[in-house]
This record gives structure tokens, C-alpha cells and sequence, in this order.
């Protein structure tokens, strides 16, 4: 039995390392593999749960964010002395900004290595950095069950875009809001949590048209076909599980030139700087033929991510 701890959001669709987690979980599962299930979900931590299994000498499996990581770390301590394998799934992008830029982090990510723990990274970027100082690193990105939706035919584009997410400044939202205020006659539908955005008076109106909600993980898979472009103006991204669904329903992307977003994706999505000048240009020379050429290259990008390849592997080279 493989122990697997993961952060378990319910049904909803929140932040896509939550769905990511719960992706990989299912994945795993779907190869027969025999999963000890513990959830570290905020306000529900089954923390005696999770000590409990710290004393099984089996492999376990961590879920986490860089910045999570420090809350368990004395669980994670305990558990490199008892464990045949401690595995650390890290999401995200910044685990090489933080080694090198935030002392705190960088002992961190010293101990792990100290303890021989098995560190895996999303980008090439973080994992050929890692790989240099420490030999326990393995390429993990984010991956997907590819379907034949991403097989579409030419469209007329009707300027119709959508965003999913978690509703954050960071994520560029504002850029997209003001775009819309600037040109009536394009649309963008948002699904997410919106617990933390701050609103803009004069976004409001805009805001009541466009905001849809939180969508659950089933549903949100099957909306980005009734969509021209999936738009993700972020400050900062990994591999984000909207790329890989939204390639998988057929729909080209409109993304941050973020070197983890060009590193993912080359063939099905238009890159433009974080400035709104750069935003509005991209938007406004979109037509049918952009559309329509970004929306037949998916197939290049999205094989990259094929979930049966890389758990496969994952399990012979890990597991």
C-alpha cells in the first residue's frame, strides 16, 4: 500500500493544484495501485490520521505547494526515518525563486535533500535546477486523460472568451476587466472563487454580467468547448490545470509570456506581455484564421501531457 496525502476540496472546482491532486490521485488509482487516502484539506486535517500512517513502513506520497511544505515538515521528518520512500509532489513554479531568494526555504529544500527524500518538479525549469545540486529529483508535470474533444472543426471566432480559476489579482483579472469596460463587444464568463478579489467600482456592472461562479470538477471540464479562448493573464503560473482542460476541449489559449506558460505550451496559444497595452494588441488582432490555426496545432501541445504516458512511467521509475 502506497500512502497518498492530498488536498481534498470537496467537488468544487477551486485552485487547479486542488484538481491537479485529485487528477493524480485517480490516476494512480486507475493503475491498480492500492492508496492509503489521507486529506490535509484546510479546517478538515486528518492530522492523527496522517501521524497514524507515519509509522507504516510503506511509500508515501505528499501533494503540496512549496509553501505548504513547512507545515508538515516534522511529520515529513519523522516519516524519511521510517518510510521506504518519502515522495513530495511539489505544484507550482516558485520552489527555485524561494531556494534562491528566501533563506528560510533554502534549508528547507536542504533537508530534503539531507533526508534523500524524492522531490518532483512541474517545469523543466525548476527540475534541471534542482537536478544540478541534487540527484533525488524527477520531472513530474501536470498531466491529463486526453479525449477526442480536442478534435474540432473550423469556427467563425465570435469573441467569446472564459477564465477559471481562482479569482486573484494576480491572476491578471483586471487586465481582462478593463479590456471588456475598453471594448463592449467582446465577453469573458469567470468561474472560480471569489472569496478574496477586490472589485473595482467602476468593473461592477461588468463584473455582475460576467462572474458565473464556482463550477464543480465534472462541469468544468465540458465548458471551455462553448468558448472561443481560455484567458490567463497570470503574474505567476506552473503548469496550470486549466492549460491541459482547456486543450482537451479544443480551445486555444490567450496566456502571460510566464517562461513556465512558453515552456508548456508552443503551439496553441498567443503570448503577450503583462502590460495592458500588450494585453489589448493581442486581443484585437484576433480573427478566424488565428482561431482556426491555434485551434488544429492542440494536438502538439496536449500529447506532451498524456496521463497514461507519464503515470506510467511515473510508477516504473518511482514506485
Amino acid at each position: 500500500m502506497v500512502s497518498f496525502i492530498y488536498k481534498d476540496k470537496s467537488q468544487t472546482r477551486t485552485g487547479g493544484a486542488v484538481s491537479a491532486g485529485i487528477r493524480f490521485k485517480d490516476a494512480l488509482l486507475e493503475n491498480n495501485l492500492d492508496l492509503n487516502l489521507l486529506s490535509y484539506t484546510l479546517g478538515n486535517s486528518n492530522i492523527l490520521g496522517i501521524l497514524k500512517d507515519s509509522f507504516l513502513k510503506n511509500k508515501v506520497i505528499w501533494n503540496l505547494s512549496t509553501k505548504s511544505v513547512k507545515k508538515f515538515l516534522v511529520i515529513i521528518f519523522i516519516q524519511s526515518f521510517i518510510k521506504e520512500n518519502v515522495i513530495i509532489r511539489f505544484f507550482g513554479s516558485n520552489q527555485k525563486f524561494l531556494y534562491e531568494n528566501n533563506f528560510f526555504y533554502r534549508l528547507i529544500f536542504k533537508s530534503l535533500f539531507k533526508l534523500e527524500i524524492i522531490l518532483t518538479f512541474e517545469t523543466l525549469d525548476n527540475y534541471n535546477f534542482f537536478k544540478k545540486i541534487n540527484g533525488n529529483i524527477y520531472h513530474l508535470p501536470n498531466f491529463i486523460k486526453i479525449t477526442d474533444d480536442h478534435k474540432k472543426n473550423k469556427k467563425k471566432y465570435s469573441r467569446k472568451f472564459i477564465f477559471v480559476g481562482n479569482i486573484l489579482s494576480e491572476k491578471g483579472i483586471n487586465l481582462i476587466l478593463r479590456f471588456l469596460l475598453e471594448f463592449p463587444q467582446f465577453s469573458c464568463d469567470f468561474y472560480g472563487n471569489n472569496d478574496k478579489f477586490i472589485l473595482e467600482e467602476k468593473y461592477k456592472k461588468i463584473w455582475k454580467k460576467s462572474y458565473k461562479g464556482l463550477v464543480s470538477i465534472e462541469e468544468v471540464s465540458k465548458i471551455y468547448k462553448n468558448y472561443d479562448f481560455t484567458l490567463l493573464p497570470s503574474f505567476k503560473e506552473g503548469y496550470p490545470s486549466v492549460v491541459l482542460e482547456s486543450m482537451n476541449q479544443g480551445t486555444p489559449l490567450v496566456l502571460s509570456n510566464l517562461p513556465s506558460l512558453m515552456e508548456m505550451v508552443e503551439h496553441s496559444a498567443i503570448f503577450f506581455g503583462t502590460k495592458y497595452d500588450e494585453f489589448k494588441k493581442v486581443m484585437l488582432k484576433i480573427d478566424d484564421d488565428i482561431l482556426n490555426k491555434l485551434t488544429l496545432n492542440i494536438k502538439k501541445d496536449l500529447y506532451k501531457y498524456d496521463q497514461d504516458r507519464i503515470i506510467r512511467n511515473f510508477i516504473k521509475d518511482i514506485l
